[in-house]
């Protein structure tokens, strides 16, 4: 046989063939055949040993290079990221709530979506505040970019690339997380896309130029406080059936705000794609209340503060009747009634007639020193105007004595009610953490024998009155009882009640005050007033923040 070839291999043991050129028996055909096959066969070994590898490269490279930049590590990126930067919010403990990390924003490319129904499903799964409908109307839009949400957490973005549609992509960003949930919603508030303050004390920080600062903004409020106003009002919700639930605990001496949860409240995340209500409203600082019996408090001090003379009786199983607009008491203890006593038993018709006898001028006077006329001097944005009487006649006066016509925050009343109760001194609220040497913003309101006076009465209500569910065997409580029908269109609907409970702890010297509202509840026996509703739950908050406060467990009430 004619040996047409000679045998070849390289270095890396790859053997190939060519033809002995320099032998002049090979036939032409052969010679021109063979040629074609032996540079087939050499392009084929070039490329496996020199294409493929650089190919690899070359992927490798941009796919780096993609994640690099959607990571936003690439220089342009940092920058970018860098500007958003604001100081973290610590609470009064040093304890993080509000701080800035790594986010990510979801976009899609529609001209690269795979299977755009499948796909929208998958992720409102994840991010179930999303709705399919809006995400695949962006999946199937004409537009070659548009963005779905923006901050969402590593942990989401991790579920979003397992749906794997080629049409998503990411870009890291920078966004405001609140480290403990909804905890602190209404109090932090929210950042728009350019990280800018827009509510609660974001918007403050902004206000005062803090937002470049490099030192936390320190908070006067209490995470542990918070987390068990947060629990017993959320509970409260669900047992009762509450629409909306509020609570606020505020220092007596300082005027340091220690806890203030507003339900429903919302995360900070999902802010932008939350449909936004009255509910969702800061019920303690923005939202106006006609408060009921705990607006009792003011009536019966401005009668102490005048020399009312307590031996003074009403008979209060007949209705009082102003003009033509008659006053009941629904629960009257017996026929007759002195001032301590309708106070103590929360009587209507008492309060009204002393309220009467006092007149308007010193009521408005008294409430206008007790701030209840404007908006309140305090850090967060939202901050409601007291409704005023258009017309503050006898019978509205008669009214604001009982808890009516009259219709301020939750912060007007606990800052007013703490001024009564702290001998007198009226201290402006505050969120902010004070230190020692701290100069507070107060002022004598009523004299120190009438705060004396109201404390007394405040703890009868809880010994022998309304409030009786908040007696502790540890803990002195003193209190009043409220609750108000809900005014719709200028009338009063007997079915729908908001209740509420102010508290001070311990009552011959108090430390702290609060006060709890909850809006349409009702116990599973069908009763929905104060004493069934807002002092129990008040009790517990009390009984589990007297351990974190280190409340003098021992403590007793002066008897007198």
């Amino acid at each position: 046989m004619k040996k047409f070839f000679d045998k070849f291999s390289d270095n890396e043991g790859n053997e190939f063939f060519e033809l002995n050129s320099f032998r002049d028996d090979i036939p032409v055909e052969l010679l021109l055949k063979n040629k074609t096959k032996n540079e087939t066969e050499r392009r084929i070994i070039i490329i496996k040993k020199y294409l493929l590898p650089l190919l690899f490269i070359l992927l490798t490279i941009t796919l780096f290079w993609r994640v690099d930049f959607f990571s936003g590590t690439n220089k342009e990126k940092t920058e970018t990221v860098n500007k958003f930067h604001r100081p973290d919010i610590v609470d009064r403990n040093g304890e993080t709530i509000a701080t800035n990390l790594p986010t990510w924003d979801l976009y899609v490319e529609p001209y690269n979506v795979v299977d755009a129904e499948k796909s929208a499903k998958m992720l409102v799964k994840v991010l179930p505040y999303l709705k399919y409908n809006d995400v695949l109307q962006k999946m199937k839009s004409p537009r070659k970019f548009l963005y779905i949400v923006r901050d969402i957490t590593p942990a989401e973005q991790k579920k979003i690339i397992l749906i794997g549609e080629p049409g998503f992509g990411f870009e890291q960003n920078e966004g405001r997380v609140h480290t403990q949930g909804s905890l602190f919603s209404h109090i932090i508030g929210s950042v728009d896309i350019d990280n800018n303050g827009v509510s609660g004390i974001e918007k403050y920080i902004d206000s005062k130029g803090l937002s470049k600062s490099t030192k936390p903004i320190q908070l006067s409020v209490d995470l542990y406080i918070q987390d068990a106003i947060h629990q017993n009002l959320s509970f409260a919700m669900k047992e009762y059936g509450a629409k909306s639930a509020a609570g606020i605990v505020m220092d007596v001496k300082t005027g340091e705000i220690l806890g203030m949860v507003s339900l429903p409240d919302f995360k900070i995340n999902e802010y932008k794609n939350t449909v936004m209500n009255a509910l969702y409203n800061n019920h303690i600082t923005y939202d106006v209340y006609e408060m009921g019996s705990v607006m009792k408090i003011f009536n019966t001090a401005l009668a102490i503060e005048n020399n009312y003379p307590n031996d003074k009786f009403f008979n209060v199983l007949k209705p009082f009747k102003i003009g033509s607009h008659p006053v009941k008491d629904s629960h009257p203890k017996k026929a007759l009634l002195n001032m301590a006593e309708g106070f103590i038993h929360s009587s209507n018709i008492v309060m009204a007639s002393i309220a009467q006898d006092l007149g308007i001028d010193k009521q408005k006077e008294f409430f206008e020193k007790i701030k209840m006329f404007k908006k309140m001097n305090f850090e967060l944005p939202e901050r409601g105007e007291p409704l005023l009487p258009k017309v503050w006649d006898e019978f509205t006066g008669a009214s604001i004595g009982y808890g009516y016509s009259i219709s301020p925050t939750m912060l007007h009343i606990i800052s007013a009610v703490n001024g009564i109760i702290n001998d007198g001194m009226y201290i402006e609220p505050t969120i902010m953490k004070k230190d020692t040497n701290s100069v507070l913003k107060s002022y004598q309101v009523v004299s120190q024998q009438t705060s004396e006076a109201m404390r007394k009465l405040m703890r009868l209500v809880v010994t022998d009155g309304t409030g009786y569910m908040a007696k502790l065997k540890d803990i002195a409580v003193g209190g009043k009882t409220g609750t108000s029908y809900k005014n719709k269109n200028g009338k009063y609907d007997k079915n729908k009640i908001r209740t509420f409970f102010i508290s001070i702890f311990p009552v011959d010297s108090p430390k702290y005050i609060m006060l709890v509202m909850l809006d349409e509840a009702v116990t599973k026996t069908g009763c929905n007033s104060s004493a069934c509703t807002t002092v129990p739950v008040s009790t517990q908050i009390i009984k589990e923040i007297g351990s974190i406060l280190n409340l003098d467990l021992t403590l007793k009430i002066k008897k007198n």
